[in-house]
């Protein structure tokens, strides 16, 4: 697996790995135009959509990243990743079938180095446990309101980091809503310890809006907004969104 030289965070940088977008208004895509990435990746494009797959293949190749292969064809997702080095098999998912998780599942069997991404509108709690089951790592869904940035998502993954794109994420925790409901007396009281201005961040982040909505919809700079996250995590004892989210939900900071 291709390692990077810093880790990229939950909290948006501005400058050293992350990528940055460029103003594209006119661009007819739901991807952002990204910079090239520092590392190149080897990546396998799997779907059921001939050329769904090739503009993906083209907007990967864009950022930066060697895209071995884009095909329809499970068999040679399943060679390639025997035996090439790849990095990431990204699944551009308009069908869905049992078939398409078994593939997931015989991949990882595979490839350890291998890591998965589904790019998937819609999916069902039982299609995101499955995928999950199957070691599917990343989720993107490509007509959020809010994305991840494509070249973000991608290198998160690689690097063998889960990330789910927040709407996903609500979902799939509105399935865990029995353990969500039961905050316990630790969590209350580190909740009653945050400042308002504190509150408000975690509220707004864990609704999916990054440091810079944040900053000019409250008035700070993204700096602030972004060194506050941090201390929040220390505060309530949470090393990522995802943690913060539940514990957002638990404490009543935001809301489903």
């Amino acid at each position: 697996m291709t390692q990077y030289s810093e880790r990229i965070q939950y909290v948006e940088k501005e400058d050293g790995n992350l990528s940055t977008v460029s103003d594209n208004a006119g661009a007819s895509s739901s991807f952002e135009t990204i910079q090239t990435p520092d590392q190149e990746l080897a990546i396998l494009i799997f779907g059921s959509h001939g050329s769904s797959i090739q503009g993906l293949k083209r907007k990967v190749e864009g950022f930066g990243s060697n895209v071995v292969d884009a095909t329809l064809e499970a068999a040679i997702v399943l060679n390639e990743v025997e035996i090439k080095k790849i990095d990431l098999v990204i699944f551009d998912l308009y069908h869905r079938n049992e078939g398409v998780f078994k593939v997931a599942a015989s991949i990882r069997r595979i490839s350890k180095r291998t890591q998965i991404l589904f790019l998937i509108d819609e999916p069902s709690l039982d299609e995101l446990r499955l995928a999950l089951r199957s070691g599917v790592l990343g989720f993107f869904k490509k007509k959020s309101p809010k994305p991840y940035h494509l070249s973000e998502i991608i290198r998160r993954v690689a690097n063998g980091e889960a990330s789910i794109e927040g709407t996903l994420l609500t979902k799939f925790l509105q399935s865990l809503r029995p353990e969500v409901d039961g905050k316990t007396q630790a969590e209350d009281d580190s909740a009653g310890r945050l400042s308002d201005i504190d509150r408000e961040i975690l509220a707004r982040t864990t609704a999916g809006h990054n440091s810079r909505e944040i900053a000019g919809d409250c008035g700070f700079s993204a700096g602030f907004v972004r060194n506050r996250l941090s201390a929040i995590y220390r505060a309530i004892g949470v090393s990522n969104k995802s943690q913060a989210v539940v514990f957002a939900v638990r404490t009543g900071i935001t809301t489903w």
